[in-house]
Parts: structure tokens; sequence; C-alpha cells
């Protein structure tokens, strides 16, 4: 563009009626263009208007033009909950953005809105944007109960871009959150946050998540009282916690149903006094409980032993990574209504745990041992512990022994050996083995436990026992066989609650892989 000088210099009486042309020249010129770029803008205008009529023609051609918008509704709601299903994300923001219909009956929608992900590791988007697309599906949600689920980890280098500026905007909706979802790390700490949520009132609250990932700087650590939802949690049905969640994070429990307190990435740095493992235990509600480390004062670490046996009257599944926390719990827990146990990388040597000889599994269905740790290949396994569970669990109906390595499968074998040599299982429905039979005494275990399990309906080995057809000759036609696949899904499910369990945004620590 050419520039225009405003400074008017001395000139002759030629050379001032010259610049006086010039002057008029330029002003003819700047209105001329002014009124071309008015054109112009009309012109795209009405292109934008063409354009937008044809789609709508085209629309109105199409065989859903005649749909009612209360059906198309309809449609729009489970095409966005197929498409969580499967992984699909923001189906909302596609239908939204396809013609001025469907973007009318889309953010007319309310449960369209009603759910927010964010995940910092797979975003591109800037704080601003995302805090205006946060404020976009909390306006549109109405007044629906709102599902929040939020991952701020990542190994990039933020910057200063912290987004925790969008809890902050959720603060005055905290009323209307059914899932408070937030894992975290020290690029996000939580402990401001966290002092918001002393006094917030959360009578919808059905599932939270609350797992820093870091440990702050020790100071007093908060023992028993809740210091967050002081109010109460009456809808509370599922919590996840971290190690460092333990640290300086309580809430209250007592409607608990489902609880992992489980290492994500960082470890702890102190020990917790085992009363508050009691308190878990003993919680009214818990039916599943899922524990991957260790960070309490138990026997042989300093702590106490409860005087009287813990009764979980509800537990119906406990998960467990930690040989010492797994002897506390079966040494002084009842759990009458135990359906499902899992234990990884398990350890049943008598020199690691000790279980009493009383132990009462009656309800017990369904027993995983996964990854179980290695001790020297010339020391003896000891089995008695184990010979005390199987014993002790006589109506078992599924059992899973899976290892991943050479070693494992010599203790796995020697854990096989065991169940064989006991005679209290004998209603086995379903067996999985990760183990891969290498001479024809190990072949001899496996049939002599489908002969033991005359109920057996499926069984699962590795897919090389599937290349070698004689090997298979001695399985009854009764019985269905199935190679493993690489990942198993293991029982209980993460979450028992229907339809959440697409939207947790980290992969289940006991899967088998």
């Amino acid at each position: 563009m050419a520039e225009v000088i405003s400074d008017k210099p001395n000139l002759m009486e030629d050379d001032e009626r010259l610049y006086q042309m010039q002057d008029e020249r330029l002003a003819s010129l700047m209105t001329r263009k002014a009124n071309l770029l008015d054109e112009l803008s009309e012109i795209e205008s009405n292109i934008k208007d063409i354009l937008r009529e044809r789609r709508e023609r085209v629309s109105s051609a199409s065989s859903i033009a005649p749909i009612p918008n209360e059906i198309l509704s309809t449609i729009f709601l489970e095409v966005q909950r197929n498409g969580k299903a499967n992984g699909v994300r923001a189906t909302e923001v596609t239908m939204s953005h396809v013609c001025s219909r469907w973007r009318d009956i889309s953010l007319t929608l309310p449960p369209l809105w009603n759910v927010f992900q964010h995940c910092q590791a797979r975003s591109r988007s800037s704080v601003q944007s995302t805090e205006e697309r946060l404020g976009a599906y909390l306006e549109r949600s109405g007044d629906l109960p709102f599902d929040l689920w939020i991952d701020f980890t990542t190994k990039r280098n933020l910057r200063g871009h912290r987004l925790l500026s969008l809890l902050h905007i959720v603060i005055p909706h905290l009323r209307r959150c059914r899932v408070l979802h937030l894992l975290s790390d020290q690029n996000h700490p939580l402990h401001e946050f966290q002092k918001s949520l002393a006094t917030a009132s959360v009578p919808l609250l059905e599932v939270c998540a609350m797992c820093p990932d870091y440990v702050p700087p020790l100071g007093h650590i908060e023992r028993s009282q809740p210091n967050i939802f002081k109010n109460g949690t009456p809808s509370l049905k599922y919590l996840r916690l971290d190690e460092t969640s333990l640290l300086n994070i309580r809430l209250p429990l007592d409607s608990v149903v489902c609880l992992r307190i489980e290492r994500r990435r960082t470890k702890a740095s102190a020990w917790l006094p085992n009363s508050i493992l009691d308190t878990i235990l003993s919680l009214p509600n818990l039916q599943t409980l899922s524990v991957s480390a260790n960070v309490f004062h138990l026997q042989g670490k300093g702590g106490s032993t409860p005087t009287e046996r813990i009764m979980a009257k509800k537990m119906e599944n406990l998960r467990s990574a930690d040989a010492t926390l797994t002897a506390y719990i079966l040494s002084h827990t009842s759990t009458p209504s135990l359906r499902s146990l899992t234990l990884q990388n398990f350890d049943l040597n008598e020199g690691s745990m000790t279980l009493p000889d009383e132990l009462d599994f009656l309800s017990l269905r369904t027993l995983t041992l996964t990854n179980p740790k290695w001790r020297s290949r010339w020391s003896r396994y000891d089995v008695r512990n184990l010979k005390k569970m199987i014993a002790a669990s006589p109506n078992v109906e599924e059992v899973i022994l899976w290892g991943d390595s050479n070693d494992s499968f010599e203790v796995l074998y020697s854990t096989f050996k065991a169940i064989l040599g006991v005679s209290s299982w004998t209603k086995i429905k379903r067996a999985t083995f990760s183990m891969n039979p290498r001479n024809p005494q190990e072949t001899g275990y496996f049939e002599q436990f489908v002969q033991r399990n005359p109920e057996l309906e499926l069984l699962r080995l590795p897919a090389t026992c599937f290349t070698d057809p004689k090997f298979l000759e001695w399985v009854p036609s009764r019985v269905e066989l199935q190679p493993n696949s690489t990942k198993l899904k293991l029982p209980p499910p993460l979450c028992s609650l229907p339809g959440l369990d697409w939207l947790d945004t980290e992969g289940d620590l006991f899967g088998l892989n």
C-alpha cells in the first residue's frame, strides 16, 4: 500500500497548485477504495448467504430432512454415546458444525454438553481456548448434572502455561458435579484448589478422583478428619486416590463402594499409621478395594496389630500388589462376602508373609495370581500359605495364573502343583494360564487339572499350545479352548458403575500384559 505524505512542504505557486490537485485526486481515490471495500464485503456476505442457502436446500432435500427435531435430538445423543464407547471424542462439536439446523438443535440440547474431557498430554490448545471450551460446556449443559474429567499429566515443558484456572471456573458449578475426576502431577499441584473444596457442597458427586501424584513439603499429615467436602458426600460411590493423595487429602468415605489407592508415578515419602487402613477396611459400604502400594505402618514396619478382626461385611473384590499389605488384610480382616481376590507381584512364601490357619473364603469365586516375585532359582518355593488359601476356598470357580517371564513360570508351576496337591478345588469352571508346557511332566499337570475339575467349561492357554494338535488331545469336548490374548480383562471390572470405565484416562495397573 502506498504511503500518503501528510506533511506539506514549503512550495512555489505552481507547485502549490499541483500539490492541491494531487490532494483532490488522493481524496477521490481513497473514497473509491472505501466504496470498493464496502462492495467487496457485501459480495462476500452475499456469497456466504448463497452457499448457506444452497446447503440448507441440499439438507432439506436429504432423506433425514423430514425428521422432527425431537427425533434428531435422540439420534444425536445416541451417536455421542456410541462415539464415546468406541473412543471417539467430541462428536457433539462435529454435529454442531454440520448445518444451521443441526447447530440450533445441538446448542439447545443440554445432555449433549454435560461431559467435559481434557487430556493435557494430547492437547495442543491454548489455555484461553480450553477455558472458553469449558465455559461453553458449562453454559450449554444448563442445570444438568455435570461430569468433569481432566488429566493434567504431561512430560512437556509448559513454560508457565498451566491450566489450573479450569478448576476455578468449575467451582461455582460444584453443586451439580456428578463426576470430578482429576489426574495431575507436579506441573499442576492441586493443593490450592483443594483448599477451595473444604466446605464445597457436592450432593450429586458419584465419581471422584483426586490424584496429585506430587509430594509437597511435608508438614502436618491429615490423619482422620475430612479436609475437603466437609459437609459430606452422600452420593459418592467411586473414589480413586494415588499414593501421594493419602498424605494430605481426606474426604468422607462412608458412602464409597469402590476405592482405588494406586501408585501412579511418584512414591509417597512418609508412612501412615495402619489405623487409617483399618478405617478404610471397615467402611460400611465398601465392596471393591484396589491397592497397589503399601504406605502404611504394618507388622515389621513399626505398626501395631489390631486387637480384634476388622469386619469388612460388604467387601466383594480385593486387589493388592504388596505382600505385606496382603498378609495384613487377610490376617486381620473378616470378609464374609469376598468373591474375587487378585494378588499382583504375589509372594506367598512364609518368609514374606504368614497367614493364620483359620481362614474362611467360602464366598470366594475368583482367584487371580499375577507376576510372582522371583527368588533364587536354587531356593525351594514355599507353598504353605497358598495351601491354606486353597483349603479355605472350596467354592472357587475361576483361577488365573499369569506371568510374563521364564523365571515367573518356575513359581507359577510350583503354584500349579500346590493347587493339584490340595483336593479342595473341584468346582473350577474357568481357568487361564500363561505357562507354556516345556516337557511331558508339565503337560501332565494340565491333564490332572482338567480331570480333577469335571465342571470345567473354559480353558485359556498360550497360543503356542495350539500349534501342536497332540497336546490338546486329552481335553474333553465339553471344555472350550481359547488362546490367550495379549491382554485379558481381569475380574472384577475396574469400576462397577456402568458407562464409566471408558472415561478413565489411565490403564488398569492390574491388567495382564
